[in-house]
């Protein structure tokens, strides 16, 4: 019975040590996404967008606060193969409890966290290492990691967004010249030529309106002419 429970308290001794217990890769990754460019088949390329750390000092166990961001990288050519290997494991640890290390054990890495999404960035050189590791702690940083669930952004290599305004499907329609024009402006107004005078007798017979068979009443035919004889005759009359 004693023996047991040495055997318990010693692996509850042992349970941070195994937490703690993953290898000190240069970056560690909780990824979002990882794109391989051109394709998962041949690509020599890879963004991965996610939180990473980073080593602090070579041989040491000790990482920088986690951020969210996304690292670019490309393959040697003849390294092509192991590299997609590789992302593909890193792709396997979304969703995952894990964080997914990877670079050479113990060194610190070069390599960029970007956050300019959108922009056109030059890829680092990928690292092979010693393969993809798995860690829990990793100087208590995984946990940070994994809480702050960066979502996925664009992948840096689809450019700064377009802004330019988009081209109308057709040109603005011309106002029908039928229309009447607006109001002339002043000066317009001012130089418009003006209208020689009329009679007040002619003024008022030009104010009538239209006749229902469309024959204006006016001007120096139609009626005016019987309605001067008249007065004519009605003048002679009265003397």
């Amino acid at each position: 019975m004693r023996s047991i429970l040495r055997l318990v308290s010693f692996a509850i001794l042992l349970a941070p040590l195994a937490a703690r217990a993953s290898d000190p890769s240069s970056i560690y990754t909780v990824p979002a996404k990882v794109e391989i460019l051109p394709d998962d088949t041949t690509g020599t390329r890879v963004v991965i967008s996610g939180a990473f750390f980073l080593l602090n000092a070579p041989m040491g166990f000790t990482y920088g606060e986690p951020r969210c961001g996304y690292m670019s990288f490309e393959c040697h050519a003849a390294s092509a193969a192991l590299c997609r290997m590789q992302w593909l494991d890193i792709r396997k640890t979304i969703g995952g409890v894990t964080c997914a290390g990877f670079g050479t054990l113990g060194m610190v890495s070069n390599a960029t966290v970007h956050t300019d999404w959108g922009a056109q960035v030059k890829p680092d050189v990928w690292d092979l290492g010693m393969g993809i590791s798995q860690g829990s702690y990793v100087d208590g940083k995984c946990g940070k990691a994994r809480a702050l669930n960066c979502a996925a952004a664009p992948p840096a290599d689809a450019g700064a967004p377009d802004t330019a305004s988009p081209t109308p499907d057709s040109a603005p329609t011309a106002p029908d010249a039928a229309e009447p024009a607006g109001p002339l402006p002043a000066d317009a107004a001012a130089d418009a030529p003006v209208p020689p005078a009329v009679g007040a007798a002619d003024a008022a017979v030009a104010a009538q309106p239209a006749k229902p068979s469309g024959c204006a009443v006016g001007g120096t035919g139609g009626l005016l002419p019987l309605v001067l004889a008249f007065l004519a005759l009605a003048r002679r009359a009265r003397r």
